[in-house]
């Protein structure tokens, strides 16, 4: 076995390395901390930033919201301007659909009457001939 003198020295260098390693991990837990921390400080400072725009933009939001609700009320005009709008908008797209249905009715017509006469001819240029004949 191996003398107590050296035992002893080996257990010494093992207790050094392990102080060592120890050591380094707590100062790399410390950075890594002090690096969270300050990142935590910067979203903290981001928030509140952001928090004083959202303020600032929902009060724009309301002043416009006043100033949009004064006009309507001072020209008399309500809901019944988007109501009229609709109606305005309906009965056009409804004149603009009768005008192309009457054009495709037109057409219609002309391509029955061109089948009609393909399909049954008239003869009367035969019928003028033969009363030309029967008159001589």
């Amino acid at each position: 076995a191996a003398p107590p003198a050296a035992e002893g020295g080996s257990l010494e260098r093992k207790y050094e390395h392990l102080t060592e390693s120890h050591a380094e991990k707590v100062a790399d837990l410390k950075r890594q901390h002090a690096k969270y921390q300050r990142l935590i400080a910067e979203k903290e400072r981001e928030a509140e930033s952001l928090g004083g725009q959202i303020a600032q933009l929902e009060s724009s939001v309301t002043e416009r919201e006043a100033i949009r609700s004064a006009q309507l009320k001072g020209r008399g005009e309500g809901a019944d301007t988007g109501k009229r709008f609709e109606e305005v908008h309906a009965k056009s797209k409804l004149s603009a659909l009768a005008k192309t249905q009457v054009q495709e009715i037109g057409m219609l017509r002309e391509e029955l009457d061109r089948m009609r006469r393909r399909t049954f001819p008239t003869f009367t240029h035969i019928e003028s001939a033969r009363a030309a004949q029967a008159g001589l």
